[in-house]
Formats: C-alpha cells, structure tokens, sequence
C-alpha cells in the first residue's frame, strides 16, 4: 500500500513538474509500482549521494540529466548504474577524470586490462609502505614507553643496501646519487635515513666521530623498486651484530664519550668490532631538546 501511494504521489509530481509530455516521450512508465524517473533528491538518496555530490558528477561530465517542462532535473535507473560503474573505477584508485574517461570505453580489452594490472602494482607500493609505517609507529610507542636508557642484544641482522648522501659532513656525493636518494625516499620515507658510524674512527678513539649519512634499505626490499636496474647501491654486509639501543641527546650523540656503555658491553662479552656500524636515529627530540633514541647494528666477532 505505501508504495501504491508513492506511485500516485509520483505520478502526481509528474503533472504538477511538467513531466507528462517528457514521461512519455521517453517511454518511461509506472511498471508494477516501480517508479522509473527520479529527480535529484531522491536520484542522492538511492545512490548514497549528496545532491552537491550529484551536481559534482554531472559537471564532470558523468551524469546528464534529462530535464522536465519545468527544468527539473530527473534521472533514470541507467543513470544509477552508470554512478556505481564509476565508484567501481574510483574504488580501483583512478582519478576522477580517469575514471569518467574509462567509463565510456569498452573494458574486455588489453588497454583495460593493463591500466588495473598498472593501479595494482601502484596500490601494492601503496600497502607496502602504509604497512612499514604501522610498524615504525608500534616501534617508536615502544620506546617511549621503555624506561630503559640502554640496551643489548645479539642478532642476525639481514645485509643492507644504501645510497651514501654524504662523506661525513661533505654532501657533494649526494648529486652523483641523487636518482638513488629520491627513490628511497620517495618509496620509503625518512626511516631509510641512517648514519655510518665507521670501524677505523672507533679503533683510533677520535674525541669525535664523523658519521656519513645515508638512505637505506634492507636487501630484500630491492625487489619493490621500479626500474632498480638502473639504479646502484653500496652493500652493508651485516650478519651476526650487537642490537644496541641507547637515548642520548643530539649534541652528544657523535662524541665518543657516548659510546662508553657499547665499549664497555663489548669488552665484558670479548666483542670485537667487524666493520662499520649502521645508525638509525629515531627524531624524537624534533626542538634539538631532551634525548633522542638511536638504535645501532654493531657488526662483532
């Protein structure tokens, strides 16, 4: 009965809009009850749209609505399906004008095919790097919440590959690698950023060490970089290594004086330093003040 009378109701606005020449001009009619023109209000509500949402849509291009005597403007049932067929292509990550653009075009067709099998791979990059962020979070709420000034632990820390960006405080190697540089950033953000501390500066006990700063990935993350053939990395060979964390405040961080408890642990535990230790500092102390977290791969035998 309800919708008996929204038909009437229906058929009633269809007079009252000028609709009656339109309604059947077009061949649309009261079938079993079911309404077969709608104007905007109800076209949003249906849909799941706002009626700006709607206005949006016919600027662009997706939508043209028919128009009564009157100027009403009135959709059809295509017209739904037409909004959920560009949903579809927006949910796949096209843009707008991508999606308006496809939505016209025959899709059984390579040019199709490959244009998902491209937004696969953009949204798989996508996943991969919001899933390392995840990570990075639950690490960095862990250290704050740790009371621990230091700590140490023996692993197996997989190799790592890098792009040097410095020689200590000479950043001139950052143009030769500056194609390297950008795609980690541009795929891995500011956690590639790392330090090398180097062997020789802690067998010679310099009073101060001289870092190189990197970008830097593990090598197993070399599979996900786009074109990587042509792009060339340094090799940070890693292995058995002292997982050391520590807080130290950023004026302090490259004195050797520093590393008092790293010297100590290796001596008491018969440590020998195998090679360059990797530094992945953790920007806590973003205003300079207070103490930033750092966590070093010692490399020992």
């Amino acid at each position: 009965m309800r919708l008996e009378a929204y038909a009437k109701r229906k058929e009633s606005a269809y007079a009252t809009r000028g609709l009656g020449a339109f309604h059947q001009a077009k061949g649309l009619t009261l079938r079993q009850g079911v309404v077969t023109i709608y104007w905007i209000s109800e076209f949003a509500a249906m849909t799941g749209l706002s009626t700006s949402a709607v206005r949006f849509y016919e600027r662009q291009g997706l939508l043209k609505s028919q128009r009564s005597d009157c100027g009403y403007r009135y959709f059809s049932m295509q017209d739904a399906f037409r909004v959920n067929a560009f949903r579809t292509l927006l949910f796949y990550g096209l843009s707008v004008e991508q999606a308006v653009e496809e939505l016209d075009r025959e899709q059984d067709n390579e040019q199709f095919k490959s244009l998902l099998e491209d937004q696969y791979e953009k949204l798989s990059t996508q996943a991969d790097a919001l899933n390392r962020r995840v990570v990075k979070v639950k690490q960095a709420i862990e250290l704050i919440r740790s009371d621990e000034i230091e700590s140490f632990k023996f692993v197996d820390v997989e190799d790592y590959l890098f792009a040097r960006a410095s020689h200590g405080s000479d950043f001139n190697i950052s143009t030769v690698n500056k194609d390297e540089i950008r795609i980690l950033y541009e795929m891995f953000g500011v956690s590639a950023c790392a330090r090398i501390l180097k062997k020789t500066e802690f067998e010679q006990m310099l009073p101060t060490i001289h870092p190189d700063y990197i970008i830097t990935i593990p090598e197993r993350e070399l599979q996900r970089i786009p074109k990587r053939d042509s792009l060339h990395f340094e090799k940070m060979v890693m292995g058995k290594c002292i997982h050391y964390i520590r807080r130290v405040d950023r004026e302090k961080s490259e004195q050797m004086s520093s590393f008092k408890g790293l010297i100590d642990y290796l001596e008491d535990h018969g440590y020998k330093l195998r090679a360059d230790i990797i530094l992945f500092p953790t920007y806590f102390n973003l205003d300079g003040n207070g103490c930033d977290v750092e966590t070093l791969y010692v490399p020992v035998v």
